[in-house]
């Protein structure tokens, strides 16, 4: 939804070099951290998994957002599918499932106002 009204107002070339704020999430003792970015190569996603000391990053090109969105798309029906049959932790469901949901609206929302 932010980023939805982030692009309210802009038309043609401005809304197509704009790129979408920074979004952060804090699970358990770890911060997740989604940059979309620019190079010579293309636009990109940068995800962040940062606890302490320790961060590791997976860097997504655009060409493939959408494959990966379907398919954490079909991770989290799968767990609620799980939980809804008593077999899941709804605790790690929960947590599991939030972090993929921003990710994906993430993903969905750039993906089509970029077309």
């Amino acid at each position: 939804m932010r980023l939805l009204k982030s692009l309210e107002g802009m038309t043609g070339r401005r809304a197509q070099n704009s790129l979408p704020q920074s979004r952060e999430c804090k699970v358990e003792q770890k911060k997740f951290y989604f940059d979309v970015g620019r190079n010579d190569r293309g636009v990109f996603l940068r995800l962040t998994e940062a606890k302490n000391n320790f961060r590791q990053n997976i860097t997504i090109p655009r060409s493939g957002w959408k494959q990966v969105r379907d398919i954490l798309d079909e991770f989290c029906r799968y767990e609620e599918k799980m939980l809804e049959a008593g077999l899941g932790s709804k605790f790690l469901v929960h947590h599991f499932c939030l972090i993929l949901t921003i990710l994906i609206s993430y993903v969905s929302n750039f993906i089509t106002n970029s077309n």
